[in-house]
């Protein structure tokens, strides 16, 4: 497979501003992308090699870290993302890395542009509950439909211990928008997730391992669920 770069449309998963506000924040990172894989999907790499998957999609994948990863871990991963310019970076990391399995398209994540059962596996790392709790459950029920049966996922979401929790303007219930005091995400939307809500969200695969990581970071301390799940042939 040769590289390529595909650009689908730029849709946006929630108000005609959320593509706009993601754009500004890549933009004034240049000099702090990460590189370094989340640990989550680090610890994910031996499910991927006991299921001997092929495809991996990676949900919202940003600059790249994690599909960079994964793609020399020898992997076909396609990467999605809202964020032109995340695309362009991880494009030009990519190339500069000289990988040739990594294909990334700028879409709506709540859409997925791909045919049922069609990936192996899915990773999808603080992305998803960027948005309101009905879109939330829609892109989880996108997510099922590619995932071929048998396939594993991981999924990452902010828990509602997160120092963020509730600075901002409510939306709804533990949903808020962040206001510029709370996180350098102003205007990005934020639902939280306790673990009963976090399990009732991937009710419909088998749920393999529900953990909660923490870290310390400048603000404050920083929770976030990790689910990694399958889809049974059985449901």
């Amino acid at each position: 497979m040769g590289h390529e770069t595909l650009v689908l449309c730029a849709l946006v998963v929630v108000g005609g501003s959320m593509s706009d506000l993601w754009e500004e924040i890549y933009r004034k990172e240049t000099k702090t992308y990460k590189w370094t894989p989340s640990d989550s999907v680090v610890n994910f790499l031996p499910v991927l090699k006991d299921i001997s998957a092929h495809k991996v999609l990676d949900v919202g994948c940003g600059t790249g870290r994690n599909a960079l990863f994964l793609g020399k871990e020898g992997f076909i991963v396609v990467g999605i993302d809202i964020s032109k310019t995340a695309l362009q970076v991880a494009d030009q990391k990519i190339k500069n890395e000289g990988l040739h399995n990594i294909i990334l398209l700028q879409g709506d994540i709540a859409d997925l542009p791909f045919p049922p059962q069609h990936f192996d596996a899915i990773i999808s790392t603080n992305v998803i509950h960027h948005t309101k709790i009905n879109d939330i459950k829609k892109i989880v029920n996108e997510i099922y439909d590619v995932l071929c049966h048998d396939g594993k996922g991981l999924v990452t979401v902010v828990a509602d211990m997160d120092y963020k929790f509730g600075k901002g303007r409510r939306l709804e219930e533990n949903t808020y928008e962040l206001s510029e005091e709370a996180h350098r995400e102003k205007g990005m939307i934020h639902h939280f997730f306790n673990e009963f809500e976090t399990r009732a969200l991937f009710n419909k695969f088998e749920i393999l391992t529900t953990r909660l990581l923490q870290k310390d970071v400048e603000e404050g301390r920083s929770y976030h669920w990790e689910v990694t799940f399958s889809k049974s042939k059985s449901r």
